[in-house]
């Protein structure tokens, strides 16, 4: 049987979970996730957690808000005109705004959390930074490696 290794293609289910139960991400039960394993866009101790793992294989995952999207930084919350609005409607708590800069920077995504007439208040931190993050992932298929490499 299939073991997974670094460079493997899976196919998973999974679910995320923040410390009170609180759904934060999971697969549509029609809808399941691809990835190659070892690849960046995966948190690495999810990568890690999948080595080993074989299909049919269902495994708990913890990770902490330092090996996940760091902690939340207050630094990262900033008021800022609403000249940075220009031309958008009246802002709402909760709302993702996209910022640029114009420091030659990508431009950053943040949420409001405040604004009064003149101003607004920003968290540019990443959706996840500060939580725990639990995942229950399942092995549903392994494509290996060598079989990725060699599919006309």
């Amino acid at each position: 049987m299939k073991t997974i290794e670094n460079g493997d293609m899976v196919k998973v289910h999974y679910t995320g979970k923040f410390d009170d139960d609180t759904i934060f991400d999971a697969t549509d039960e029609n809808s399941p996730s691809t990835f190659i394993v070892g690849s960046d866009t995966i948190l690495p101790h999810i990568n890690e957690a999948f080595i080993g793992m074989k299909v049919g294989d269902m495994k708990q995952v913890t990770i902490a808000p330092e090996d996940a999207f760091g902690p939340w930084d207050e630094t990262q919350v900033r008021k800022l005109s609403r000249l940075f609005m220009e031309g958008e409607e009246e802002p709402m708590i909760g709302q993702v705004v996209k910022l640029d800069m114009d420091t030659g920077d990508e431009a950053q995504y943040g949420k409001i959390i405040s604004f009064d007439a003149l101003t607004f208040e920003v968290d540019l931190n990443h959706p996840l930074a500060g939580k725990t993050l639990h995942y229950m992932i399942k092995v549903l298929d392994i494509l290996k490696k060598d079989e990725i490499e060699n599919k006309p």
